[in-house]
C-alpha cells in the first residue's frame, strides 16, 4: 500500500509541475473539466495529496501531519460546488 501511495503523490508531484509549466504556454481548447482554470487544477492536486495523506496518517504520523498541516495552510483546496472535479455534460442529445 505505501509503494502505491509513494507513486500517486509522485504522479500528482509531476502533474503539478507540467501545470506550472503551462501557465507560460498557450491553454487548450480541450479543458472540458475546469476550461483552463489552472487554479482550479492545482486545487484538486492538493485535495487529492489531502486525501493520501489523511489515508496514510495512521501509518506515517509525522509526517502525514506536517503535509495535512501545510495544505490546510496554504489554502488552496475545493472549496465549493463550482471546483469540483466533475464533468459537466451539454443539454445537446
Amino acid at each position: 500500500g505505501a509503494a502505491v501511495y509513494a507513486a500517486a503523490l509522485a504522479e500528482l508531484d509531476a502533474a503539478a509541475a507540467n501545470f506550472q509549466a503551462a501557465v507560460a504556454t498557450t491553454p487548450r481548447p480541450s479543458d472540458l473539466f475546469y476550461g483552463n482554470n489552472l487554479g482550479n487544477w492545482n486545487r484538486l492536486i492538493n485535495t487529492l495529496r489531502l486525501k493520501i495523506h489523511l489515508t496514510q496518517r495512521l501509518v506515517t504520523a509525522d509526517a502525514s501531519r506536517t503535509a495535512i498541516n501545510a495544505l490546510i495552510a496554504g489554502n488552496a483546496l475545493i472549496a465549493d460546488g463550482s471546483q469540483n472535479f466533475a464533468f459537466r455534460y451539454g443539454s445537446n442529445i
